[in-house]
């Protein structure tokens, strides 16, 4: 709702979005679930913010590529390996792992080897 647009701020510098969150400069933080579990993670703060389970979209990933430099075969391929990937349990735990709070943690020996 552009009556609101005043009120936002777009900027991709996520430290600085959690470090005004943590010292109450702002009230929220929108970002990719994943992304922004990382960066919660990272920086340590955890305890001190509580992720919200609003949906503000549900698109699907996009990888993108040069077609001058990337081979329409190679895309191909990518595309076969992401999809027997999804099929995988290690994918979903993987996932989970990332976006789930209390899921099982994924180790290395537990990783496919190859596809």
């Amino acid at each position: 709702n552009p009556k609101y647009k005043h009120l936002l701020t777009l900027d991709p510098d996520m430290d600085k979005h959690l470090a005004q969150l943590v010292n109450h400069r702002t009230d929220g933080v929108v970002n990719d679930m994943v992304f922004i579990k990382h960066h919660i993670k990272k920086t340590g703060i955890a305890d001190l913010v509580d992720i919200h389970p609003y949906k503000v979209h549900d698109n699907p990933l996009f990888i993108i590529f040069s077609r001058a430099s990337v081979p329409a075969a190679d895309v191909e391929y990518l595309n076969k390996i992401i999809q027997q990937a999804k099929q995988m349990d290690f994918y979903h735990a993987l996932y989970d792992q990332y976006t789930v709070p209390g899921a099982r943690k994924i180790t290395q020996e537990q990783a496919p080897l190859e596809y």
